[in-house]
C-alpha cells in the first residue's frame, strides 16, 4: 500500500515537472515493492522525459519481464529504443505491444514513427552511396555541393531522426531545433555551407535606380508636352 501511495505522489510530482522528486519517490517505491511492473513503467517514462533513454529502456525491460502480457512496457521500450536510434528493435517491441492491445493508438503511432525512421535511415544510406547533388534541409531548401574550402562533398545529405520530444507534463511535441539535423551526413558541415539549388524567377520590378530613371523620363515628357 505504501508503494502505491509513493507512486501516486511520483505521478503528481512528474505532472508538475518535478522529475527529480518523482525519481526519488519511485526509487523508494521499488525498494518496497520491486515486483510492481507499473512502477518500473512510470520510472521509465520519467527517465524518458529527462532524455536518459538507456535508463528508460532498462526500466521498460524490467516492466516487460514482470508483466509480459501488459502492453505498456512494450510502449515504453519502443519509445526508448526509438530515441536511441535502434529503430528495428523499436519496431519489434511496439509490434508485440500491438498484438496484446491492437486498439492502442499511442502504440500504433509510435510504431508508424519507428517505421518512418527506418525508411528515412535507408534513404540516408542510399543518398550517401550516390555521389550526386541534391538533398533538402529542414527548411525544404534543395542543397548541392559544399562551398567550404577544401571540402569535396558533392551533395548535401539530410539527416533524419526523431523530432518528437517528451515535454514533461505536456506529452510529445514537435521540435526542429536540433543543430545536428542541419549538418550534412556526408561532410558534417552546416546546410548553409552547401550550394542553394533553388531556382528563382527574375524580379521584373525596377529597382531604386530604375525607378528614378522612369520618374525622370516621365517628368521630361510632361515638361515637353
Amino acid at each position: 500500500r505504501k508503494a502505491r501511495s509513493l507512486k501516486a505522489l511520483a505521478e503528481e510530482a512528474f505532472d508538475r515537472m518535478h522529475s527529480g522528486r518523482a525519481l526519488l519517490l519511485l526509487g523508494e517505491a521499488l525498494g518496497l515493492a520491486p515486483h510492481l511492473a507499473d512502477v518500473w513503467s512510470l520510472r521509465s517514462r520519467v527517465y524518458e522525459g529527462l532524455h536518459r533513454y538507456s535508463d528508460a529502456l532498462a526500466d521498460a525491460q524490467e516492466a516487460i519481464c514482470l508483466s509480459p502480457e501488459w502492453s505498456r512496457g512494450y510502449l515504453r521500450a519502443g519509445r526508448a529504443l526509438t530515441h536511441l536510434e535502434r529503430y528495428a528493435e523499436a519496431k519489434v517491441a511496439l509490434g508485440l505491444g500491438l498484438e496484446i492491445e491492437p486498439g492502442n493508438k499511442a502504440m500504433r503511432n509510435a510504431l508508424e514513427h519507428a517505421e518512418w525512421l527506418i525508411r528515412a535511415q535507408q534513404r540516408e544510406q542510399q543518398a550517401l552511396a550516390r555521389p550526386a547533388p541534391g538533398g533538402k534541409d529542414l527548411l525544404g531548401i534543395a542543397r548541392g555541393g559544399c562551398k567550404k574550402k577544401g571540402c569535396e562533398c558533392v551533395g548535401y545529405v539530410q539527416r533524419h531522426t526523431s523530432n518528437a520530444v517528451l515535454l514533461q507534463g505536456k506529452g510529445y511535441v514537435r521540435h526542429d531545433n536540433n543543430p545536428d539535423l542541419l549538418r550534412c551526413l556526408c561532410c558534417s558541415h552546416e546546410a548553409y555551407m552547401h550550394r542553394d539549388l533553388r531556382v528563382f524567377k527574375p524580379d521584373s520590378r525596377p529597382g531604386p535606380k530604375g525607378q528614378k530613371q522612369a520618374a525622370a523620363a516621365a517628368a521630361a515628357a510632361h515638361a515637353a508636352a
